[in-house]
């Protein structure tokens, strides 16, 4: 495998595991889960909304589930 490949694929190991596990504690928390799906139904009440990043980010929950600060 070339070189080149290789150092493309590998930036994308860390971020899809972060997601894999977060995903993971989301769906197996049904308070959490629910309490994510009660401020996003609220901050988007449409099923046609699309919501920017910058939207997202102000969700205080979500902000939490998702932040990298400690």
């Amino acid at each position: 495998m070339p070189n080149a490949l290789i150092r493309g694929v590998s930036g994308t190991d860390a971020p899809s595991q972060v997601m894999a596990i977060t995903m993971y504690h989301v769906l197996n928390n049904a308070r959490i889960y629910d309490q994510l799906q009660d401020e996003l139904q609220i901050a988007l009440p449409g099923e046609s909304v699309d919501a920017s990043w910058s939207d997202l980010e102000h969700l205080p929950y979500l902000g939490s589930a998702s932040s990298t600060e400690k």
